[in-house]
């Protein structure tokens, strides 16, 4: 069957009215413009930590990759009460993650952010502060 679903990923279930024929049709419902239903569908990726955009339905297996597990919430609840910290980027939306360690941290570090964290995380290294040349934290 052709159309748009929406999902929304925190109820795991689809928006009323799914499924839409024309995005015009969705974005009216979701109060979005078209282009973003565009730019989102079919891209494994969440709108708002929210919605999630297929031409095709979706089981509940699909959805659970857009959700962050509590195993793993618990992890970064105590590392962010730590050393981290949240910086908003430069939409409403997204946060960083950033934890302070000195480099004799650096091998646990990896290991959040290689297997814990491996599921939201990037695949930029960590860099010790303070990451200036010369200047050994103790």
């Amino acid at each position: 069957m052709s159309g748009i679903w929406i999902y929304n990923i925190n109820t795991n279930s689809l928006i009323e009215g799914a499924l839409f024929k024309f995005k015009a049709e969705c974005s009216r419902i979701i109060s979005i413009h078209p282009r973003t239903i565009t730019s989102y569908l079919d891209k494994d990726l969440a709108l708002k930590s929210t919605w999630v955009f297929s031409s095709s339905p979706l089981n509940l297996e699909s959805l659970v990759k857009y959700c962050i597990s509590s195993a793993l919430w618990g992890t970064l609840v105590g590392n962010l009460l730590g050393d981290g910290s949240l910086i908003k980027t430069h939409n409403s939306y997204n946060y960083k993650i950033e934890f302070t360690f000195v480099s004799k941290q650096i091998e646990y570090i990896k290991h959040l952010k290689e297997v814990i964290y491996a599921s939201i995380c990037t695949l930029s290294p960590p860099i010790p502060y303070p990451n200036k040349p010369g200047i050994e934290p103790t």
